[in-house]
C-alpha cells in the first residue's frame, strides 16, 4: 500500500506540474542543442580565418565592406578584451593552441578541415578574441530563443503547446542556415528581431526606438524593425506618438549608419555587393528542384493558413516576406538564406501556432468519439 501511495502521489505531482516539466524538458533540449548550433556557426562563419573577412579584421576595423559596418559585436568584444587580465588571455590562448595542435579534438578537426596546411595567422593571433566573440554570439543566440518563448507566452496564452514548440523550433531552425553562411552579426539580428517585437508588443515605445538605434549599429537591416513599427503603429498608436517615434527611428538609422559608413569609408569593397543577383541568374539558369518547389508550397501553406487569426505584429512580419526574398535575390548568394534572419522569430511563431491549431482540430473528433463510447 505504501508503494502504491507513493506512486499515486508521484503521478499526481507530475500531473499538477506537467507544464513546468514540459518547459524544463524544452529548456534542456534548447541548451543541449545550442552547442551543436555553435559548432555549425563556427564552421560556417569566418571565425576560423578568412583574410579580409576574418575575426581579426573585424576587430581591427579593416574588414571589407559591408562586413566592417556591422560593429556591435566587435565593439563589445574589444571592450571585454581590453578589461581582461593578461594572465587570463594567456591561459585561454595556451589552452586553445593545444586544442588546435591536437587533430583529434573538435576544434583541431574543424581547423584542419578548413586549413589542411595549418591554422592561419588570422586565427592563431586572435585566439582569446575567438573565445570572447563566440561567448557573445552564444548569449545573443540564447537571448533570441528566450524572447521567442516570451512572445509565444504573450501572443498565445491559450496554446501551451506553442510555448513549448516555439523555443525548440527556434533553435532547430538555425543550423541549416548557418552551416555554409554565417557572420558574427547574425545572432544579434535574431535577438533584436525577437526582443524588439516583444518590446513593441509591450508598448514600450522609447525602449523600442532606442533599440532600433542599437540594432542599426549591428546591421542596417534594422529598417525591417522600423517598417514593423510604421505598419503596426499606424493601426494601434495615437497618430502624434506614432509620427514622433517613427521620425526618431529614421533619424537614428541615418545617423548611426551614416556615421559608421563614413568612419570606415576607406575599407575595400562595395556597400551591399551587387554580385548576388548575378550569382542567382548564372547558377539558377537550370531552374530549381522539385523539392524546392514542394518546400515553397508547404511554407506558403504553413504561414498563410488562418491568416486573419494571427496577431497584428505577426501579420506585419509575414507581409514583409516578399521584400526580404527580393533583398536576398539582389544582395545575397545562392543558399544564403541567413539574409532573412530578421523574419525568423515571427515566422517560427506563425508556423508553431498553425501546427498547434491543426493538431488541436485533429484531436477534437477523437475526443468526441471517446466520450460517446
Amino acid at each position: 500500500m505504501n508503494i502504491d501511495n507513493c506512486i499515486e502521489n508521484m503521478l499526481l505531482r507530475i500531473k499538477n506540474n506537467q507544464r513546468r516539466i514540459w518547459l524544463g524538458l524544452a529548456a534542456c533540449f534548447v541548451i543541449t542543442f545550442s552547442f551543436y548550433v555553435m559548432l555549425c556557426f563556427i564552421v560556417g562563419s569566418d571565425l576560423l580565418g578568412m583574410n579580409v573577412r576574418s575575426l581579426g579584421a573585424m576587430l581591427d576595423g579593416t574588414a571589407i565592406t559591408p562586413h566592417v559596418y556591422r560593429q556591435l559585436v566587435p565593439v563589445i568584444a574589444n571592450i571585454f578584451i581590453g578589461i581582461s587580465p593578461e594572465s587570463l588571455q594567456e591561459g585561454v590562448t595556451h589552452i586553445l593552441q593545444g586544442w588546435i595542435a591536437d587533430r583529434r579534438s573538435t576544434l583541431g578537426t574543424m581547423v584542419s578541415f578548413h586549413h589542411p596546411s595549418g591554422a592561419p595567422p588570422e586565427l592563431t593571433q586572435h585566439l582569446y578574441a575567438f573565445v570572447v566573440v563566440n561567448i557573445i554570439d552564444y548569449l545573443f543566440l540564447m537571448g533570441y530563443v528566450y524572447y521567442v518563448w516570451k512572445l509565444a507566452r504573450q501572443l498565445f496564452p491559450d496554446f501551451f503547446s506553442v510555448q513549448v514548440m516555439a523555443p525548440c523550433f527556434a533553435i532547430l531552425a538555425i543550423p541549416p542556415f548557418c552551416a555554409k553562411f554565417a557572420y558574427i552579426y547574425d545572432f544579434p539580428v535574431l535577438f533584436f528581431s525577437a526582443w524588439l517585437t516583444y518590446v513593441l508588443l509591450q508598448k514600450r515605445l522609447l525602449l523600442f526606438t532606442l533599440g532600433v538605434g542599437l540594432a542599426t549599429f549591428n546591421k542596417e537591416t534594422s529598417i525591417y524593425l522600423i517598417t514593423l513599427f510604421a505598419v503596426a503603429g499606424w493601426w494601434e498608436l495615437p497618430r502624434r506618438t506614432w509620427k514622433m517615434h517613427l521620425l526618431c527611428q529614421c533619424l537614428l538609422l541615418v545617423v548611426v549608419k551614416g556615421g559608421v559608413t563614413i568612419y570606415y569609408h576607406h575599407n575595400p569593397g562595395e556597400f551591399l555587393w551587387v554580385r548576388g543577383l548575378y550569382d542567382h541568374i548564372i547558377t539558377n539558369m537550370d531552374g530549381y528542384s522539385v523539392y524546392t518547389f514542394l518546400g515553397l508550397m508547404a511554407t506558403v501553406l504553413l504561414l498563410g493558413c488562418r491568416w486573419r487569426q494571427q496577431p497584428l505584429l505577426l501579420q506585419c512580419w509575414v507581409a514583409m516576406v516578399p521584400f526580404s526574398v527580393l533583398s536576398w535575390l539582389i544582395f545575397g548568394m545562392r543558399y544564403e538564406y541567413r539574409v532573412m534572419y530578421e523574419l525568423f522569430p515571427a515566422l517560427l511563431l506563425v508556423a508553431c501556432h498553425n501546427i498547434a491549431y491543426l493538431l488541436q482540430v485533429q484531436q477534437e473528433p477523437l475526443l468526441e468519439i471517446t466520450e460517446e463510447a
